[in-house]
């Protein structure tokens, strides 16, 4: 193994297994941890957490980021939806993402597939293209989230892109349905178990219509 391999190894690793540790957590639009985070800050607090500045919007991310192909992924490489980018995951190997897609669904890891990711992958500065590592012997950059209008923008850009992919997920339609099913059964037994009241209410005010008609 070459001199400094080892290193980028573990630094490499400890991005994705920082990543991995916060799912489960909710999506937050904005949010950079530790009680949720939004797709660009899960990536973006993983790095930091490891000694590494990266841009904090996807679309930043993407475009600091070494572009390399599909079959070139390494765990903590990033994968971008559009360009500029509206959504970033981390590839973390063995076929799987870590992601926070959508407020549908809290942090989780899942299968890669390429044809997702339309605004191509990329490295990190930092991380070496052949040792799948870290360079942290360097000061940490300050980066200062939303520091300009442009980010900001697309900051926007990844909230919306959210709450589509939240509309449009069955999970999330699915529990709407429940939800209305439960709302309907619980009237249904509220009507039934308060049937008696509603026909001597009924009776009630059939007679005062007939007292009135007189």
């Amino acid at each position: 193994m070459p001199v400094g391999t080892q290193g980028q190894v573990d630094a490499r690793t400890a991005i994705v297994d920082w990543a991995v540790s916060q799912v489960g957590k909710p999506y937050i639009w904005g949010g950079t941890g530790p009680s949720g985070f939004d797709c660009s800050g899960l990536c973006y607090a993983s790095y930091r957490a490891n000694g590494l500045s990266i841009p904090r919007v996807a679309a930043a991310q993407q475009a600091a980021g070494t572009p390399i192909q599909a079959n070139q992924l390494q765990p903590a490489d990033l994968c971008f939806e559009g360009t500029p980018a509206h959504h970033v995951v981390m590839f973390i190997g063995g076929g799987n993402v870590v992601a926070a897609d959508t407020y549908a669904y809290p942090i989780r890891t899942r299968a890669f597939q390429a044809s997702e990711f339309t605004g191509g992958f990329r490295r990190m500065t930092g991380i070496s293209g052949t040792g799948a590592g870290a360079n942290t012997t360097g000061p940490v950059p300050s980066w200062v989230p939303g520091s300009s209008s442009i980010d900001g923008i697309y900051h926007v850009a990844e909230g919306v892109d959210a709450v589509a992919k939240h509309l449009t997920s069955k999970n999330w339609w699915e529990r709407i349905g429940k939800m209305g099913l439960a709302i309907m059964l619980i009237a249904l037994a509220l009507v039934f178990i308060n049937r008696k009241k509603l026909e001597q209410a009924g009776k009630t005010a059939g007679k005062a219509a007939l007292v009135a008609a007189k």
